[in-house]
């Protein structure tokens, strides 16, 4: 949908195609943003405020995924295999908001009860079909909760070495002679 101009839009018309580029896509924005937190996270440097924006925008801990993996000294590409996830919770969290937004445009609009009626159907219809969306997504989010659990297990198995070694050092004392 566009404008049928650009100053008032006061018609809204169906008939614009659309390209995105490949670069300008949300998973390659996503995979480019993981990438530039990931390697700040490195290099120690502040996150500007998109990357903190992003990291903000989805109910992914996605710095705990970026971060976990270096510090257990284990590969982080699993982070980038979840790109279409998170892609999948910001585009879903958009959605309804959109959503609960036109609901209450509605709710506050003088409209005849027939366009009325006919806008919560096509509402109701809307919030159906994503709740069919996220049932399909379900199957990332229980390899996301795996990889957590993976995770966690291999921070357990890493504060417990380097507590034996700094218990190992403390008893160390040597023979005086």
């Amino acid at each position: 949908y566009h404008c049928n101009d650009s100053d008032k839009c006061l018609k809204v018309v169906a008939d614009a195609n659309v390209t995105i580029a490949r670069d300008k896509a949300l998973k390659s924005q996503i995979t480019k943003l993981l990438t530039s937190i990931q390697n700040k996270a490195v290099s120690d440097t502040p996150l500007d405020a998109r990357e903190q924006g992003f990291i903000s925008s989805t109910t992914i801990p996605v710095f705990k995924y970026l971060i976990d993996p270096q510090m257990l000294g284990v590969s982080n590409s699993v982070v980038y295999q979840l790109t279409d996830y998170i892609g999948y919770d910001i585009m879903l969290q958009y959605i309804q908001e959109l959503l609960q937004q036109a609901r209450a445009m509605i709710a506050t609009g003088n409209y005849p009860q027939a366009v009325m009626d006919n806008v919560l159907e096509n509402l109701n219809q809307a919030q159906q079909q994503i709740a069919i969306f996220q049932s399909q997504v379900q199957v990332q989010q229980d390899a996301l909760l795996v990889v957590e659990r993976q995770m966690s297990y291999m921070r357990q198995q890493l504060s417990a070495r380097m507590l034996s070694r700094y218990q190992n050092n403390y008893h160390f004392g040597g023979n005086s002679l």
